[in-house]
């Protein structure tokens, strides 16, 4: 009986040890490993494409690109989302929203709560009494 256990286990090591080195099993194993690979990359690869399609159509259309600003602006001047020259928002007045849809503060003022808060130092007029956000 013990020689038939002895007999027994060495065949067991004998196949395991063929088995791995055969390819027989691992095989099947890098074949799968090569599946699950494959599948995340692809994932991966939707996920970013899906990712920049959305942003794409969040961006707004711009006709013009690049237009110079325009001469007079009481409060400098500053550029919009399509990097056209627009007149900056003076203490006070509305600004900030979706891609600074109402504008940007000129110098010297900052956007807080949509509202233009500081001094200007074009004309000399202040602004302090921001909302509370």
């Amino acid at each position: 009986m013990r020689g038939v256990e002895g007999d027994w286990a060495g065949e067991w090591v004998v196949v395991v040890v063929s088995e791995g080195r055969s390819g027989e099993g691992s095989g099947r194993n890098t074949t799968t490993m090569k599946t699950i690979t494959m599948t995340a990359f692809v994932s991966c690869c939707v996920i970013v494409v899906l990712l920049l399609a959305q942003e794409g159509s969040a961006a707004p259309r711009c006709m013009e690109y690049d237009r110079a600003a325009p001469q007079g602006c009481k409060y400098g001047t500053s550029l919009d989302w399509c990097r056209n020259g627009v007149c900056s928002k003076g203490p006070g007045q509305r600004c900030g929203g979706y891609r600074w849809e109402y504008g940007k503060c000129g110098e010297g003022t900052v956007c807080m709560c949509g509202v233009c808060t500081g001094c200007s130092p074009f004309d000399g007029s202040c602004y302090s009494n921001a909302p509370i956000c």
